[in-house]
């Protein structure tokens, strides 16, 4: 969800609040009434009223804002769009900012809906955070080369937005500028840039001295030079199908994939070390995920709602897993986890069905059982080392309805024993599945074949 800014009237007058907040009106070009406030000896385009209804008539149609403008027999500059002015405008459906304009404020024109399309006078430098967030109609904007900044979630929610060009003069975009631009296939940086690039025509944005992508789209391939993936940087990409992240890339922040809904296929390079908050929360098409080894953290819901996920194999070298990392994964099957001591958790797979089996590393059962307690379907993976001619054997154990179940035995004899090594019950995979049941709940072993004894817990 987009932040919404509170917005404090600051019209304050010995112990009365004024109602207006304007200095002056004046009718523009295109006809609608526009109002005004004289800053610095210049004129700024604001709004009606200090509280909702922020107009008693909000503009609509196509809107030309003036170069100038008079009032009380002197003419006036128009340089700046103030914060909020055209707030919630709706029914405004072409807006043109004249040339004498240099700064366009934080909300300006958030929430026209109806608007399609904005012509930014060749003035302006700075485009005020939010300025142009929810404004769904807009397919397409140019952005002059006079603008050195674009302010946090400018465009954010834009989600007809098709292409954007980003100038030379560009020095500074803010986290999620193009944020859930859903239909956002096309970015490009132009060659004279000095700060940012979109190299190997790559669909991003991303900040040269650092090798660091802020701004991603639909279209994106990461490449092989960047080193990091930003805040929001692919935030609501909903027609992102795969990704590839490289290996030269070392974290993944806030956020960053968080939304994209129709992803279903992420690969993580054996670089990146941390996973960031929220960094794929919501990519409710993603059935399976791998962490690689070099990977020591995941935070704070990096795959919450991800419902489609069924497999998570977890790197050998993660210590800790975030609040509600995993949570809500209601269609988890089955869980890896490398690391021979227990990552901590906390609430890390909320909701996920507590009976799935957990595979771990042999010897590591203890330290699972300790701190992975809301699991019980524990199982140690082996491999072939300590039985001579033994082939590995890829069967899956768990347990299911008060059994102990064994998949994949290939034909081998499989024999159920309790801990101190009494054999409780053998059968033989003349089926797809073998079903074991327990006489009580606890730990046991199951072997198969000659290969090493595997423990499993069981629950009735």
């Amino acid at each position: 969800m987009r932040t919404k800014h509170l917005f404090f009237a600051a019209l304050f007058v010995v112990t009365t609040f004024s109602a207006f907040a304007y200095d002056f009106s004046a009718v523009a070009p295109s006809g609608q009434t526009l109002y005004y406030n004289i800053v610095s000896g210049n004129a700024e385009v604001t709004f009606q009223n200090t509280s909702n209804p922020y107009y008693s008539a909000y503009p609509t149609g196509s809107l030309v804002i003036p170069t100038s403008v008079t009032y009380g027999g002197t003419t006036y500059s128009v340089t700046s769009i103030g914060d909020y002015a055209f707030r919630y405008c709706s029914g405004l459906t072409s807006v043109t900012i004249g040339n004498s304009v240099t700064s366009i404020g934080e909300e300006a024109f958030i929430d026209c809906d109806g608007l399609t399309s904005v012509t930014i006078g060749s003035s302006v430098t700075s485009i005020g955070s939010y300025a142009f967030t929810d404004c769904y109609g807009l397919t397409s904007v140019t952005i002059p080369n006079s603008v050195t900044s674009i302010g946090i979630g400018a465009f954010s929610y834009c989600s007809g937005l098709t292409s954007v060009t980003i100038p030379d003069s560009v020095t500074s975009i803010g986290i999620g500028a193009f944020a859930c631009c859903s239909g956002l296939t096309s970015i490009v940086v132009e060659a004279g840039n000095t700060h940012y690039d979109s190299r190997d025509n790559c669909n991003a944005i991303i900040r040269t001295e650092l090798n660091h992508l802020v701004q991603g789209c639909n279209t994106t391939v990461i490449p092989s030079t960047v080193t990091s993936i930003g805040e929001k940087a692919f935030l609501g990409c909903r027609s992102l199908t795969s990704i590839t992240i490289p290996n030269s890339v070392t974290s993944i922040d806030y956020g960053a994939f968080s939304n994209c809904d129709s992803l279903t296929s992420v690969t993580i390079g054996n670089s990146v070390t941390s996973i960031g908050e929220e960094a794929f929360l919501g990519c409710r098409s993603l059935t399976s995920i791998t962490i690689p080894n070099s990977v020591t953290s995941i935070g704070d819901h990096a795959f919450s709602f991800c419902d489609s996920l069924t497999s998570v194999t977890i790197g050998n070298s993660v210590t800790s897993i975030g609040r509600y990392a995993f949570g809500f994964c209601y269609a988890l099957l089955e869980i890896h986890s490398k690391a021979t001591v227990a990552p901590l958790l906390n609430y890390s797979f909320e909701d996920v069905p507590s009976n799935i089996p957990v595979h771990i590393p042999q010897g590591s059962l203890s330290s699972y059982e300790t701190r992975w307690s809301y699991f019980f379907n524990f199982i140690e993976d082996e491999g072939s080392a300590g039985v001579e001619g033994a082939e590995a054997l890829n069967a899956k154990v768990y347990s299911s309805h008060e059994q102990i179940v064994v998949e994949g035995a290939d034909g081998n004899e499989v024999t159920l024993l309790d801990l101190n090594g009494r054999q409780l019950a053998t059968k033989r995979d003349c089926y797809t599945k073998l079903f074991f049941d327990v006489p009580a709940s606890g730990t046991y072993l199951i072997k198969i074949g000659n290969h090493p004894a595997r423990k499993v817990v069981a629950i009735r």
